[in-house]
């Protein structure tokens, strides 16, 4: 006997899938193809050198994008 409770729905699923393989291989080409990519670091790396660094404040204008001394809030 089995220690603790199995619901009904997951004795299902441990059956379906031990019936049907094809599922268990299918979710396992998806995982690889969301989370097992093949990394470029030289792309990577040439990616953050190219990048302009972001002030956080990418809504407010500052004395170096804007005619006024003072930083007001940009209204579209």
């Amino acid at each position: 006997m089995k220690d603790g409770y199995v619901s009904e729905f997951t004795l299902f699923i441990n059956q379906y899938l031990a019936d049907h393989p094809e599922v268990v291989e299918d979710q396992k080409r998806g995982w690889d193809i969301f989370w097992n990519k093949k990394v470029d670091f030289g792309a990577l790396e040439e990616a953050q050198q190219d990048a302009v660094p972001d002030d956080g404040y990418g809504s407010y204008l500052t004395d170096s994008n804007s005619n006024t001394a003072s930083a007001r809030r940009h209204h579209p």
